[in-house]
């Protein structure tokens, strides 16, 4: 519970830094808009939904701005996913000849079609989503204070390291036994891997737990310590959260009734 409230603190500060550049903002009302924005995105594929329900908090003229703040945030957190993930899965293929994907002679494709993606889209930068470009995006990135930057990946990496260890310590006392080293090699390659996976945040440990199944079979864990593990991250970090959120955005609902 403790690594949860810190994993939850680091996200809802990271929210707080990030809004600071439009907008003053109390850490009691990033909190309240985070968790308010994790009920709403609980019915969306990948938490898209969290744009949306922050974006609310602010009038007009600042929701473009607001959505953007919440990209940037969003990009460095996926960012660590990546990274951490890429070691993951190295350290696997190393160790057991781990291969998370069976290669097929089609896959010479898909370089190409990444290749013939960026053509595509270098051809859409002035699209407008939700009123910005793609263009205005991609600037509105690039202008981000180098110092903004800093802060954001850190709490990100911060964050990750604080949830990803605290599925280590839920591994263990489910009846794993295995190494800090062997163990993060798989929540990252897990992390990245459910990533890829458009699902709602309501079956997000469905399909986790099914992942790290896998992955976690290779050290021998049974499949019911690593269910559990997973479910009890759900529980923590997703559930009791959403609970409060929902609090929140019940109050919201009555407030603006009136």
């Amino acid at each position: 519970m403790i690594l949860s409230i810190f994993n939850w603190f680091l996200e809802i500060k990271k929210w707080q830094l990030l809004v600071t550049k439009v907008s003053d903002l109390s850490f009691r009302l990033a909190l309240q808009q985070s968790l308010t924005a994790l009920t709403v995105s609980l019915i969306t594929p990948n938490r898209i939904g969290d744009y949306g329900a922050k974006a609310l908090f602010y009038p007009n003229h600042l929701r473009g701005k607001i959505m953007l703040l919440n990209l940037v945030g969003n990009f460095w957190q996926m960012a660590t996913t990546v990274i951490f993930g890429l070691f993951g899965i190295l350290l696997l293929i190393i160790q057991f000849n781990y291969q998370p994907f069976k290669y097929e002679p089609w896959h010479f494709l898909i370089p190409i079609g990444f290749f013939a993606l960026i053509m595509f889209a270098s051809r859409l930068k002035n699209y407008r989503i939700q009123g910005v470009s793609i263009s205005e995006i991609i600037k509105f990135i690039q202008n981000y204070s180098l110092k903004g930057h800093t802060k954001i990946a850190t709490l990100s990496i911060t964050r990750y390291l604080v949830f990803s260890f605290q599925l280590y310590f839920l591994l263990n006392l489910c009846g794993a036994d295995l190494s800090y080293l062997n163990a993060m090699a798989g929540i990252s390659a897990m992390y990245l891997l459910a990533s890829v996976v458009p699902v709602f945040q309501l079956f997000d440990a469905a399909v986790k737990g099914g992942i790290a199944m896998v992955i976690f079979g290779l050290f021998n864990v049974p499949a019911i310590v690593v269910l559990s593990a997973v479910t009890c991250m759900w529980f923590l970090n997703v559930v009791i959260p959403a609970m409060f959120g929902s609090v929140y955005l019940f109050n919201l609902k009555t407030a603006r009734a009136f």
